[in-house]
């Protein structure tokens, strides 16, 4: 885990702010867990990003913070937490895509 020093420092990515007051990460009250939710953030969203059509981006990037904030409590770390949300992120891209 990250100390509360370290994590106070940790940059935050920008989640997109067009959602209205939306808030992913507001349920998350330490801050390790807030700085791994970002971690994850920067990370999941490298990896699928690029096969996300453009006008899809800002609505796929906040579904992906949800499923991290929804995750993040039940993950034993970074890494941990990044494979189940990208499992989630993509059995639904597959999902909607069979549609």
């Amino acid at each position: 885990m990250l100390s509360k020093d370290i994590a106070s420092r940790v940059p935050l990515p920008k989640i997109p702010q067009n959602q209205g007051s939306t808030m992913p990460f507001s349920s998350l009250r330490d801050p390790s867990d807030l700085a791994r939710a970002y971690a994850v953030m920067d990370a999941a969203w490298k990896e699928v990003e690029d096969s996300i059509p453009e006008p899809n981006r800002d609505a796929e990037r906040l579904r992906l913070a949800y499923l991290i904030a929804s995750c993040a409590g039940s993950a034993l770390d970074e890494d941990a937490l990044r494979q189940s949300v990208l499992l989630r992120f993509n059995a639904r891209s597959l999902q909607d895509a069979a549609d």
